[in-house]
């Protein structure tokens, strides 16, 4: 009976050293995940420049394609996100990359 015993804290211990050398995930929450979009976009100085010659920024929205939109007064570009995930093997959120289209400017 004492063998058997042992037999499973052994096992016991394999099973637990397997789960914790499994591949982890560190995906955010989808409410963490938009606002880590948005502030990928908030903070790209690529927006910055492409409408500074047009005013402030005054708002960011996001669109039904999942695409953003940043405008000021009179003018506004959109914004695509690329998804970078973590590099492999390692263990973090999904980081984004930005893409600024051309600025549209109302007359």
């Amino acid at each position: 009976m004492r063998i058997l015993l042992a037999d499973r804290r052994i096992w016991l211990g394999f099973a637990i050293a397997a789960g914790l050398a499994a591949p982890a995930s560190a995906a955010l929450a989808p409410q963490y995940d938009r606002l880590a979009q948005f502030q990928a976009v908030a903070g790209a100085s690529k927006i910055a420049d492409a409408l500074s010659e047009h005013g402030l920024i005054t708002g960011i929205d996001r669109q039904e394609d999942g695409s953003f939109r940043v405008w000021t007064e009179n003018c506004s570009v959109p914004v695509t996100l690329e998804a970078v995930p973590p590099k492999k093997g390692t263990v973090g959120p999904t980081t984004y990359k930005t893409t600024i289209g051309k600025a549209s400017c109302a007359d």
